[in-house]
């Protein structure tokens, strides 16, 4: 039986995430029984993409927007660095070192997965659990674990993100609604409904032939998605040379 595989789409940069929610789209428009009975939620879809096509074109005309997609991956890796390191240090079989990670672990929870937020909102709440994580009474434990120089990178990583964030709001005034991570917040959650819901119908063998078709391709999409940028650009370049061989 096939189902549509998980992808992360945290992972993505800006560009492979359009690049991969476009091919999607067009998947659908050749395959439009895999949403039939989901034709709301596709709308929503399509507007939301549209959204971040128009947010991403904006971007791509600032020459800070480059720099601003590599900070905000940069704090987005280090804050899941040390959400795994907490979490691993709940299994330590060190009782001082748990109940350090358990006090942390807690903190960390009042702030939910942070890198789901929009750019201010994010900024906002890293501000405000490092600031909690090097009060004093919380910094002794951070201290056990490690992780003191981790928060204080990430503490930095973040202002950093901020000030220049806020420079590019001075240059492109009246358009913060454009941004492109806000776009991309409001849309993943919809690409996943219509996921689940094509997925449901494989599972319970409901989907026709052409469901199954689409699930096959964006299955293969999928799995180029999944492999390191690295590879898919040596891939891309074996491909060009095997095409001019042939057209010689």
């Amino acid at each position: 039986m096939v189902k549509i595989e998980p992808i992360d789409l945290r992972n993505f940069d800006n560009n492979e995430h359009f690049q991969f929610m476009s091919g999607f789209d067009t998947l659908v428009s050749t395959h439009k029984d895999a949403v039939m009975g989901n034709e709301v939620l596709y709308g929503i879809f399509k507007n939301t993409l549209m959204a971040e096509d128009l947010a991403f074109r904006i971007e791509q005309g600032s020459s800070v927007t480059q720099t601003l997609d590599r900070l905000d991956r940069k704090r987005d890796k280090t804050w899941y660095a040390i959400n795994i390191r907490v979490k691993a240090t709940l299994q330590s079989p060190f009782e001082e070192e748990v109940q350090s990670a358990q006090i942390i672990q807690q903190i960390l929870n009042l702030y939910g997965d942070v890198c789901s937020l929009t750019s201010n909102e994010q900024s906002a709440a890293i501000a405000n659990v490092t600031d909690d994580l090097l009060l004093p009474v919380i910094a002794v434990h951070v201290n056990k674990m490690g992780l003191s120089e981790w928060v204080i990178e990430l503490k930095s990583q973040n202002e950093k993100f901020t000030t220049l964030y806020n420079d590019w709001n001075s240059e492109f005034a009246g358009r913060e609604s454009n941004d492109v991570k806000a776009a991309r917040t409001l849309l993943d959650p919809v690409y996943l409904k219509m996921v689940e819901r094509i997925n449901a119908t494989l599972i319970l063998e409901f989907a026709g032939d052409e469901v199954i078709a689409f699930a096959y391709k964006l299955n293969d999409k999928i799995k180029y998605y999944k492999t390191p940028l690295v590879y898919r650009n040596s891939r891309s370049k074996v491909d060009i040379k095997v095409d001019i061989k042939e057209e010689v």
